[in-house]
């Protein structure tokens, strides 16, 4: 069995502000979650994205996204969650469940974390960390 070290990372690529929005679904129980745009695309130029966060007030089995909010191309990570409950132990609230994490009464569905495109006509590629 393989020791679980606490972090989980994916790597997306995004399609353009035309495209339709990809959602970042979560892996694993998740206290906090860095998406950074990858520098490795568009010859190092970032494109910066549009990102729409889930609305918590949806009802029970719909999936409402709050308005999108334009990130610039980034030098720090867009971060959802608390950091602190991340460093510090199984303390504070999730951010998402990954597929088959048991939680109550069985195992959950993959949880959105959030939907992302490209904030330009262009493709562009992000690292997503999750922190356990």
């Amino acid at each position: 069995m393989a020791t679980d070290v606490g972090v989980g990372y994916q790597q997306l690529t995004l399609n353009a502000n035309t495209g339709a929005y990809i959602v970042v679904l979560g892996t694993r129980l998740s206290r906090m979650v860095e998406i950074w745009e990858d520098g490795s695309a568009n010859s190092g130029q970032g494109q910066g994205l549009q990102v729409q966060l889930p609305d918590p007030a949806s009802p029970t089995g719909v999936q409402n996204w709050l308005p999108a909010r334009i990130i610039e191309p980034q030098t720090q990570p867009l971060k959802i969650g608390d950091i602190y409950a991340a460093n510090r132990g199984p303390y504070g609230g999730t951010v998402a469940n990954g597929p088959g994490v048991q939680l109550g009464v069985g195992p959950t569905a993959a949880t959105a974390i959030c939907q992302i495109r490209s904030a330009s006509a262009l493709t562009t590629i992000v690292n997503v960390s999750e922190f356990s």
